[in-house]
This record gives structure tokens, sequence and C-alpha cells, in this order.
């Protein structure tokens, strides 16, 4: 009798923590995805959910940040703001701001002032946004409202025409289902943008769907060009990522197919292992960011990869095409410049002979008028040859110039470059190097203004993520070096 009521205690504590482990795998995992709690703030939260000794706790289990100066966070490191709560909208729609309190950070990139962290609502329940954050002071400066509700997996910045590319999505052109796209939002309008005074999103200056991809989980920016990545897991065996050029004018190069529709179509792609959340591009190497879940993070960094070789190869060509180009169309215009003044000469060497024609039936003393007005005539068209002369000698010599001037490029052998289709892949195993750092790492970006330094950004601060005990939170943007 004794041994079956301790079986039976036995049983009931099993099956207690059975279902406090349910309920606590419901909660953490499924209930918080979906729900918001409430909250008593009115702006965007700016405090840190973890002390300094309890960050510091958090990063020292990996050996890859014993480097960070953990007796300086506040030049380390940048907490992130919004984890408790945002100001944004319900919706562009809606008449007045509404508070978030499941805004997930997303992407992270730097201009020579600022901080830069987009965040989605996990709900879906919110506009996306992005915190604006001083560079110098660390300080959270103000969010911007962005159009939608776009999942923001990273933002990269255009140093060359200052804008700054949001991964987005919105309606295919062609099918009408879900596509990739690129929106950009200028420097400019984001220094001028106050939520408060507008309640309206910022206007996004540019938008492009761009082929390949039915979303774009990460960008990053290098010589002019966008890299375009996809997270891919479950039954998709690869994520890539692809070079889309951008134009002298800073928008994406596109193709117009089916009468008007405008679609930017990408150049070289790499194949990429699975659970990729960025990439990042310099002279001579790439870094990757692989992050799954509850798993530990990887930063992997690749040098002097084939991929990357002829990436700058064509990269150098599409420039050198482009100079070729413009020299091609200066001295198209040149010929054409000349070949209307040429014309204009013969025209004024026409009437000039008619009026030496003129003059030789006119006399003088029959129509003194005449003969005066035809003189005077005559006089400005030979002026008018003159200065039409010389301005052809000047079109000439402007135009020999410039053909001295005209790179050396094969046009044909670019052409045919552009169509030879290689396959290129940036693997675990061919890695130079791994680094290892906490769960839910979102974007490792490298900023070369002044200090060679590089910013990681977790998403483990978030609502949605933070009651997960088996990940360590870090609720700051870590500035590594």
């Amino acid at each position: 009798m004794e041994k079956k009521r301790k079986r039976r205690i036995v049983l009931l504590i099993v099956l207690v923590l059975i279902i406090t482990y349910i309920g606590y795998r419901y909660y953490a995992y499924s209930y918080r995805y979906g729900t918001e709690p409430e909250t008593d703030l009115v702006n965007t939260s700016t405090e840190p959910l973890l002390t300094e000794e309890q960050l510091i706790k958090n990063l020292s289990k990996y050996e890859d940040l014993s480097t960070l100066n953990v007796n300086n966070l506040s030049q380390t490191s940048y907490v992130i703001p919004g984890l408790l709560a945002t100001k944004t909208m319900a919706g562009d729609n809606a008449s007045d701001f509404s508070m978030c309190t499941s805004m997930t950070p997303q992407g992270i990139c730097v201009t020579e002032n600022y901080l830069f962290i987009s965040a989605y609502c996990h709900t879906h329940s919110h506009n996306s946004v992005l915190y604006m954050m001083d560079k110098n002071t660390h300080q959270f400066i103000k969010e911007i409202v962005l159009s939608g509700k776009p999942h923001a997996g990273n933002i990269a910045y255009d140093d060359i025409h200052n804008n700054i590319w949001i991964a987005c999505t919105g309606e295919n052109l062609i099918t009408g289902e879900k596509s990739a796209y690129l929106n950009s939002v200028s420097l400019s309008d984001i220094e001028e943008y106050n939520f408060d005074e507008t309640k309206k999103p910022i206007a996004y200056n540019q938008k492009y769907m761009i082929d390949g991809f039915r979303s774009a989980s990460f960008i990053s920016f290098y010589r002019n060009n966008l890299f375009v990545g996809h997270y891919y897991e479950g039954e998709w065996k690869d994520s890539y990522v692809v070079r889309f050029p951008l134009n002298d004018e800073g928008g994406l190069e596109t193709k117009t197919v089916f009468g008007n529709k405008e679609i930017a179509y990408g150049k070289e792609k790499a194949i990429i292992d699975q659970y990729c959340q960025g990439v990042y591009f310099d002279t001579g190497y790439c870094v990757l960011m692989q992050s799954s879940g509850t798993k530990d993070s990887k930063v992997q960094s690749f040098v002097n990869s084939q991929f990357q070789q002829d990436v700058e190869e064509m990269i150098d060509l599409d420039e050198q095409y482009k100079l070729y180009l413009k020299q091609k169309e200066v001295i198209q215009n040149l010929e054409d410049s000349l070949l209307e003044k040429e014309q204009e000469l013969e025209h004024i060497k026409e009437e000039i002979e008619d009026l030496k024609e003129k003059k030789e039936f006119l006399m003088e003393d029959e129509d003194k008028e005449g003969y005066q007005e035809l003189i005077e005539d005559l006089s400005k068209l030979k002026q008018n040859k003159n200065e039409l002369e010389l301005e052809i000698l000047s079109i000439k010599k402007e135009k020999n110039l410039e053909m001295s001037s005209l790179i050396d490029f094969d046009e044909k052998a670019y052409q045919k470059r552009l169509k030879e289709s290689k396959e290129y892949t940036l693997k675990d195993e061919q890695a130079d190097r791994t680094f290892v750092f906490p769960a839910r790492l979102e974007q490792a970006m490298i900023s070369n203004y002044g200090n060679y330094e590089v910013y990681l950004l977790f998403e483990s601060g978030a609502y949605s993520y933070r009651a997960q005990k088996s990940v360590d939170i870090v609720d700051r943007v870590i500035v590594w070096g």
C-alpha cells in the first residue's frame, strides 16, 4: 500500500513538472510571441533592462568578447531604445501615436554622426521604426516611424548619396504576390523628421522591387552597390547573397519588363549557409553573421574569396563601363553639335553668296537705303561666319581631346562577361575565422568612420524573447574591436 502511495506521489510530481514545463514553453515561446503587455509609458523607453554587472556576466561567457572594455560600457555600448515601449503608430492611417511593447531590433547602420537601429512589431500591430542615436553621446535622439510594417531585417547607409536603405516587402508587380523591396529614406529627411509634429510615418524617397527574392532579410552597402540576402530555413536548403548595383543618382539599376514594370535585377550571387542574418563587405574580405534561435551566434570572415575577387573585378568593370559610356556620350554630343554648327555655317555661306549676287545688280545711286541695308546684312553674316568657324574649331579641339582620353574598354568582352554564370559559395568550411557570440545576434557591422569598430546588435532583449531562460540577454549594441 505504501509503495503504491509513493508511486502515485512520484507520478503526480512528474505530471506537475510536465505541465509546468509545457506551460512555461507555451508562455515563453508562444504566448509572448503574439501578445503585448500594457504600458503606462507615453514615450520611447531609453532605460536598460540589465545592470552593467548583469550584462558583463552574460558577455563574459564568450571568449571572443574578452577584449571588450567592460569597465567603460558607456563608451563601448549603446542602450537599445524601445525594448520596453516604443512610440509609433498602429497603421499608416492612424490619427494618433500608439505605444508598442513588442518591438524587436533587426538592423543597424552608422553614419558619421549617428547610429540607427531598425525594429519591427513582433505582433504585427504597429508600424516598424528606426531608432536614431548620437554617436558621440550614445544617447537616443528620436524614433522615425516607417510606412507600413516591414520586417526591416537590416538597414544600410549609402554614404555617397546619403540614403538609408531598408529591407522591406511589397506586392510583386507581375504576379501580385509577396515580393522583396528595397526602400530608402534620405538622411536629410530623417534629420528634419519630427513624429510628434507630423503624426505620420516618414516618406520613402525610393522604392524598388528586386528580382529573385520573396523577402529581403539583410542588406549592406559597399562601393555603390547593395548586397542583399535571405534567411532561409526549413524546406529551403540554401541561403544566398546577391549584388545589386546603384546608379549615379543613388537608385537601383532597373530593367523595364511587361511594358512599364521597373524591376531591379541582381548580378553575382553566392550560396551561403542557412540562418544567415547579415553580410558585410570591405576591401579584401567579407563577413557573414549566423544566428538561429537559442543557439550561439557565429560571425565568420572570408578573406579574398573567389566571390569577393570577382565581385571587386566586376565593380571595377562596371565603373569603367559607366565612365566609358559617359565619355562616348560627351563625344557623341560634341559630334552632334559639330554637325549642327557646320550645317549652320553652310547655310550662312549660302546667304553670303546670295547677298553678293544681289549686290552686283543693286546700284548704290539708285537705292541708297536698300544698298546700305544689304551691306550691313552682309557684314553681320560675315561676322557670324567668323564666329561659327572659331566655335567649330573649338568643338573640334574639344572632341579631339575627349577622343585622346577615351579609355580603352572592350565593350563586347564586358557584355560577354555579364552573361557568364558562375557558381560561388561562402560556406562554413571556407571561413578563415569564426567568432562565437551570444544567441540571437541580429547584425554585426563594421564602421570605418575614424576608428575601426564592430557593432553587434542582439534581439534577445525584445519582449518576445527575454523570457527564454536559455538565452543570455544583451540589451545593448556592443562596440567590439
